[in-house]
Order: structure tokens, then C-alpha cells, then sequence
């Protein structure tokens, strides 16, 4: 019985790539070493003129000055976002008024506010974590433009008391003609964590990430 022997070829070798690397950018050490290095091998019966060497050196100078303002201005970015990030170290654990619609069930009860930018009639529909509506609030009344707070007692529509934990609502309001009212919804909670997006601060509230430029209010126990 013949057998075939099969024989594995490497590939040919290629030339080492002679592809030249890019060039990168002259720091004011590079600057320097080639000013002198023209000096050196510069022509003597043809020196390099003093205002040629006076506009070399302003190069020179301006290039310096230009990289240590570059790096100043890095140093004071640095210091700015560490300063920032010890002062929002400082809002963890108090109770912040922020815009959002989430709120924190706790103690039997949770604070809902709004900004009304017209008279108008309030209606807060409060859903749990699968988008269900389980009570609805009502002003009863025209209210005036202003900030309004209310109180939800931890009950469902039918009277039951539901489990603590994060709910959502959405508040509409409708003016006294029956048209739709702008209106801003804000909450209250303690800050439980820094997180970034996007290198940006931002402060975890009722598991929602608010800009600590949005913090309406803060206060120990605000709210409660």
C-alpha cells in the first residue's frame, strides 16, 4: 500500500519593512540642539545674520513658554477635578432635592415635587419596577406657578401598603381651559455614590445619575 507523505512548506521570508517611522514633534530640548548644532557647522564666510539668530531664538523662547503653559494648565486641571471631587465626597449620605422622577420609598412615605410654570391641575401617577401604575395623586385644586412637594403614604389604590424600594411617577397638569401646562418634576434623596460618564462627575440619587450642577437643595434629612 503506497502512502501518500504530505510535507508542510513554510512561507517565504519577507524583508524587514524599511518603512520609516513618523516623525514627532520637536520639544524645546530637539529645539535647542539644532540651533547650536547651525551654529556649529554654520558657513564662516556666510554666518547666520543676527536677526536670523534673534528670530531663531524668539522660536525658541516662545516654544518654552508655550510647553510650560501647556503643562501648568494640565497641573491645574488636575488640581480643579481633584478639589471638585472632595467637595461631591462631601454630599454622600445627605439628602438632596435634584430634578428626576425617581423616588425612594422609606419609612412609609416618599416626597414627589413639582414646578409649575402655569396654574394648572397636578396629577402624579406613581409606577412600580414593571411600569405599573399602582396609585395616583391629585392636587384637587388650580394651583399656582410655583414648587409643590407631596407626601405619598406608601399605599397602593387599594389601601395596601407596598414594599420599600425605588418607585417612578409621572406628573401631568392641565390649565384651567383643559390645555397641557409645562411642568418639572424633582425629587429628594440621599446621595448613595460618585460615578463618571463620560469623565464627568455625577451623583447616584434613587439609582438615577444627576449633574451635581442640578442639586436644587441639600439638607440632612431633607425631606423626611
Amino acid at each position: 500500500m503506497q502512502v501518500n507523505s504530505l510535507q508542510a512548506t513554510q512561507p517565504a521570508t519577507e524583508p524587514a519593512s524599511t518603512t520609516p517611522s513618523a516623525p514627532t514633534d520637536l520639544g524645546k530640548d530637539d529645539f535647542l540642539k539644532l540651533l547650536v548644532t547651525q551654529l556649529e557647522y554654520q558657513d564662516p564666510m556666510d554666518p547666520v545674520s543676527n536677526e536670523e539668530f534673534i528670530a531663531q531664538t524668539a522660536q525658541f523662547s516662545a516654544l518654552e513658554q508655550m510647553q510650560n503653559l501647556n503643562a501648568t494648565m494640565t497641573d491645574l486641571m488636575a488640581l480643579q477635578r481633584a478639589t471638585g471631587n472632595a467637595v461631591l465626597v462631601g454630599y454622600i449620605g445627605k439628602s438632596v432635592e435634584v430634578p428626576g422622577t425617581s423616588i425612594e420609598l422609606k419609612g412609609g412615605s416618599a416626597v414627589l415635587g413639582v414646578t409649575l410654570e402655569d396654574a394648572a391641575q397636578v396629577t402624579l401617577e406613581i409606577q412600580d419596577a414593571e411600569g405599573q401604575v399602582i396609585r395616583i395623586l391629585e392636587s384637587g385644586e388650580i394651583l399656582s406657578p410655583n414648587d409643590y412637594r407631596f407626601v405619598w403614604d406608601g399605599r397602593d389604590e387599594d389601601g395596601q401598603s407596598v414594599p420599600e424600594g425605588i418607585y417612578w411617577f409621572t406628573p401631568t397638569s392641565v390649565a384651567p381651559d383643559g390645555s397641557a401646562v409645562d411642568v418639572q418634576p424633582f425629587v429628594t434623596g440621599k446621595v448613595a455614590a460618585i460615578l463618571y460618564e463620560n469623565n464627568m462627575p455625577q451623583l447616584l440619587v434613587n439609582d438615577e445619575l444627576v449633574d451635581p450642577t442640578a442639586i436644587r437643595a441639600v439638607e440632612d434629612g431633607l425631606g423626611r
